[in-house]
């Protein structure tokens, strides 16, 4: 009793119990902003009743929404008169994988090991990722995979395989073998 204090009140100066229980006061948070009217006793509420369910009318949605709208809603404003908005150029369409090669590439690879296959075509060590995929294309990202059984594999190069990461043979197409190859630094 002595040395604690109750949350909320202030005790005069001269210590604990020296004007007695008149010198303390209460400190009350601020009040919340009112969003709505007081409600006479002689209005009806303005609530429909359907069945079992009691469902606010039109007109009090319309108050709430009204009154949110007013206060602590923060709205974009409209630009000055004449004020230079700068343009923001976006693209449509996604990054697309470029060809690396236009044919697989031989792999010998180890069971349990992980690999990450570069699908976006810009590694300098294909067919695996160098991380050239975050400023060249940052839409793509490489397909980590695990063998199970050591194996010598083909890994696509054209990067259009519909078995990602082996060769499926789409490289031998007219679409992958009339494209240009990137030139390679």
């Amino acid at each position: 009793m002595g040395g604690h204090r109750r949350a909320g009140t202030v005790r005069p100066e001269g210590g604990p119990g020296a004007a007695g229980s008149a010198g303390t006061k209460r400190i009350l948070p601020p009040s919340p902003p009112r969003l709505f009217r007081q409600r006479r006793e002689e209005e009806p509420l303005p609530v429909e009743v359907t069945g079992a369910m009691r469902l606010p009318s039109a007109a009090a949605l319309m108050t709430v929404v009204r009154a949110a709208a007013g206060g602590g809603v923060r709205r974009c404003r409209e630009p000055p008169a004449g004020a230079r908005i700068p343009a923001v150029r976006r693209s449509s369409a996604s990054p697309q994988a470029v060809i690396a090669a236009k044919e697989p590439f031989p792999v010998e690879l180890k069971a349990g090991r992980t690999y990450a296959w570069c699908s976006c075509g810009h590694s300098k060590r294909q067919p695996f990722c160098d991380g050239a995929h975050k400023m060249a294309a940052p839409g793509l990202s490489p397909l980590r995979f695990t063998p199970e059984e050591d194996a010598r594999v083909w890994l696509c190069g054209c990067k259009r395989t519909r078995t990602p990461p082996y060769c499926d043979g789409t490289h031998k197409g007219e679409a992958v073998q009339g494209a240009p190859l990137l030139p390679r630094p």
